[in-house]
């Protein structure tokens, strides 16, 4: 199962020099709405902390149990 990831764009910066709408246009990532569910994990620009190999049990706490054997982690 791979894992999606997505963004919000509140429109405050240049479109032209936005690195996440970028990544949507090369189809790396896709936009969200705000409030809209999906199963993935959020990429935010205001983030006080990164992703890492420990955080992988915390990040099967929100995933549900019948896909937790479906799921393997990549970071780079």
């Amino acid at each position: 199962m791979p894992c999606i990831l997505a963004m919000f764009d509140f429109g405050q910066c240049d479109p032209k020099r936005c690195s996440g709408r970028k990544l949507c246009r090369l189809g790396f990532i896709r936009q969200q709405k705000i409030g809209q569910r999906f199963p993935g994990i959020l990429l935010t620009p205001t983030a006080t902390s990164t992703l890492s190999p420990s955080d992988s049990k915390t990040i099967l706490l929100f995933i549900e149990p019948r896909h937790q054997n479906n799921v393997s982690f990549h970071f780079c």
